[in-house]
């Protein structure tokens, strides 16, 4: 009611198995099977309180998603090393999926995410994705940059396609409970054809972050077009 949703939505109807570690475990794997049915769907209300204040507050209309019978699967694996703070720690990831069907493609896609100490004030953190497809893409298996967790300044949707690329960058004071943080995104995504490194989604700003990450408060601004300033409150920063 009072939040806002940065996702993107589909309708999909069928069955799916997922293997993964037991949730006390290491998750070093997940691999899901699926067969669906996937179709368009239509955003239906824009009840909310900001709504109520004022007719201008409504939600995103969702993607156009493909019609389409599938059957796909993914495979996903992670890594990390280093728990000591006065350390460098890193985590990677990468997944691996496809389907056939209606429409027959494959995708490959990356996470590198560094943290470390620059001193004994100050703590870093990068984090540098990618992924590009293969084969013919449905619309709702497109990457969608945009929001806290790829593009901050940005609304959901900002930028999409088969392929991307993106970047954040962040410094911080080293006490966990409450670190001020300055930070910075880029990144895009386009057809595979096109994508490139030339003008990229921007966003640059200031955030707080309580209790080790838990709470975060960050003030953006996006500065290449759409251009603007967000508010965004949320949970599991990178610092």
């Amino acid at each position: 009611m009072l939040g806002r949703d940065d996702g993107d939505y589909f309708r999909a109807t069928g069955a799916e198995l997922t293997i993964a570690p037991a949730v006390t475990l290491p998750q070093r794997f997940e691999i899901r099977v699926y067969a669906e049915r996937q179709r368009r769907a239509r955003k239906r209300t824009d009840f909310s309180f900001p709504h109520a204040l004022h007719d201008d507050h409504v939600f995103r209309p969702n993607i156009s998603a493909d019609s389409a019978n599938q059957l796909g699967a993914s495979l996903t694996l992670r890594t990390q090393q280093g728990i000591d703070p006065e350390r460098p720690q890193w985590t990677a990831d990468v997944t691996v999926d496809g389907g056939v069907g209606t429409y027959r493609f494959g995708r490959m896609s990356s996470t590198l995410r560094v943290t470390a100490p620059l001193g004994p004030r100050i703590a870093g953190a990068v984090e540098l994705a990618g992924g590009i497809a293969d084969g013919v893409v449905p619309i709702q298996s497109y990457w969608y940059l945009g929001g806290p967790g790829t593009i901050r300044g940005y609304g959901g949707n900002a930028s999409s396609g088969d392929a991307f690329w993106r970047a954040r960058f962040e410094l911080a004071n080293r006490w966990p409970a409450a670190r001020l943080v300055l930070f910075a995104d880029v990144g895009r995504a386009d057809s595979r054809e096109h994508l490139s490194l030339v003008r990229p989604l921007t966003g640059i700003g200031v955030g707080a972050s309580f209790i080790d990450g838990l709470v975060r408060f960050d003030v953006t601004r996006a500065v290449r077009s759409p251009t603007g300033w967000r508010l965004d409150f949320y949970t599991d920063a990178a610092l």
